[in-house]
């Protein structure tokens, strides 16, 4: 996100400088990245070098600029919120709001590993187990006792009842379904709590990509389900979440 923040506010600066000076030779002193910069903000687009600075979290061409800085702006408002707070006392973490989530997930590792003791984090992995709440992000004041709580995930092909917990099908054509506040927490594979046959036949692992176009490398997987109904029922309907609307 720095390396974007400063190429964003390098070219803003220079086409200020060169457009507020009506004596400068405008074909001279404009560069070909300038010049498509500028046409791309002329036109409402995101420029391409800002897209491609913006990693796995970049939206799609055909999103507007003006809803992408906007977006862009409560990422680093959420972001100086943890700073000022601290990791150990936020309440609710945002993942779309960082730029590489999975090393907010290696400290939740990290510190889970610690709590069992160097010996159990070398004899055994450590897995994420996730569940998904009925709480919305505004009535989260406190972290939880154990792991942490995430928004802002998406999901596509279902839908999210939140009285039953239960995933249920969608028209065709549908849009993504906002969840409500997740708690992940991690734990020794070993201490996993023991299902019956029937809860683990039913339990999809739902994988959860950045966006919709970036590289199917999901950042972990989450567990969703739905009673009398088995997983490859979701599978088929193309399930999977994001942590990006798009």
């Amino acid at each position: 996100m720095i390396t974007l923040l400063a190429e964003m506010r390098s070219t803003l600066q220079k086409l200020k400088n060169l457009t507020e000076n009506p004596t400068e030779m405008f074909g001279d002193l404009f560069s070909d990245k300038l010049i498509d910069i500028a046409d791309d903000m002329f036109h409402h687009r995101i420029p391409l070098i800002w897209r491609n600075l913006a990693g796995d979290s970049a939206p799609p061409a055909t999103w507007q600029l003006g809803h992408w800085l906007a977006d862009l702006g409560q990422r680093c408002l959420h972001l100086e919120k943890i700073i000022i707070q601290g990791r150990e006392k936020f309440p609710a973490f945002w993942l779309g709001a960082f730029f590489q989530p999975k090393s907010l997930l290696a400290l939740l590792k990290q510190d889970a590993m610690r709590a069992h003791g160097q010996h159990a984090a070398q004899m055994e992995p450590f897995i994420f187990q996730t569940e998904i709440t009925a709480r919305d992000k505004d009535h989260v004041r406190d972290p939880p006792q154990e792991g942490m709580f995430v928004y802002g995930i998406y999901i596509w092909g279902c839908t999210w009842e939140k009285t039953t917990a239960e995933l249920q099908d969608i028209a065709p054509r549908h849009g993504p379904t906002p969840l409500p506040i997740i708690h992940i927490v991690c734990i020794p594979a070993s201490e996993k709590p023991a299902a019956s046959e029937l809860v683990r036949y039913e339990t999809f692992s739902c994988p959860v990509y950045p966006t919709r176009v970036s590289p199917r490398e999901p950042v972990f997987l989450m567990d969703v389900r739905h009673d009398n109904i088995p997983p490859s029922r979701w599978a088929l309907r193309g399930l999977a979440a994001t942590i990006r609307p798009f």
